[in-house]
């Protein structure tokens, strides 16, 4: 954990888990529901830039983080050239994407009067991967500290192809809630190195949901 990042106690992070719980799915979860809801940030082996969805629901999540991926991406690559971008540069601009996101909640007026202004533009240069200007904590993100047991047949074989949603039940929706983590960031250059160097976890299994409650605490 660096200098600029903090946790909070578990019984106030159990609470506020416990609150974005009830705002996002209500008093009652539908296990079939929270299924659908129950993947990561998943690319397209066709289309190396374009997010997939494997079932109804997370759509809401995944479009604007594929519009802001490629609003940045597009910004560096030729239109043309969108399909010869590598893995690893599609994931530093997934890690830019989902950082804009957040602060954009956090700042919503300071970032309305200064929206068009190309420098405020996530900027990938090779001097400096920052995101904006404007860095002001603090962000509060969603995180596993350890991945969780993968449920049968999660992605295995054709993640780009639409498939029935994985077999969860109310003890899985129990297991993620109670494996939840939150942490502060005070700078949007922190969260983005954490993002960047923890992405795999929001491209595994639970991911989308991660993000979804890490925007609903930082708003």
């Amino acid at each position: 954990m660096t200098e600029d990042s903090s946790s909070r106690h578990p019984r106030a992070a159990a609470e506020a888990i416990k609150e974005v719980s009830l705002l996002v799915w209500g008093p009652n979860i539908r296990p079939e529901l929270f299924a659908r809801w129950s993947q990561g940030f998943i690319f397209s082996k066709d289309e190396t830039t374009a997010l997939i969805q494997t079932s109804g629901g997370p759509c809401a999540v995944i479009a604007p983080v594929q519009a802001f991926l490629l609003k940045n991406l597009i910004n560096k690559v030729q239109y043309s050239q969108l399909r010869e971008v590598d893995s690893t540069t599609v994931d530093q601009y997934l890690a830019v994407a989902l950082t804009e996101i957040l602060c954009q909640c956090k700042q919503p007026s300071t970032l309305g009067m200064q929206s068009g202004e190309k420098s405020n533009s996530p900027s990938h240069s090779s001097d400096n991967n920052s995101p904006s200007r404007l860095d002001e904590g603090p962000f509060e993100i969603a995180c596993l500290d350890d991945p969780l047991p993968q449920t049968n047949d999660y992605l295995t074989s054709n993640p780009h192809e639409e498939e029935p949603p994985p077999n969860l039940s109310a003890k899985d929706y129990s297991l993620f809630h109670s494996s939840v983590r939150l942490r502060q960031f005070e700078s949007i250059h922190t969260l983005q190195a954490y993002l960047e160097s923890n992405l795999e976890k929001y491209k595994a299994q639970y991911g989308v949901l991660l993000f979804l409650y890490s925007v609903i605490l930082t708003k």
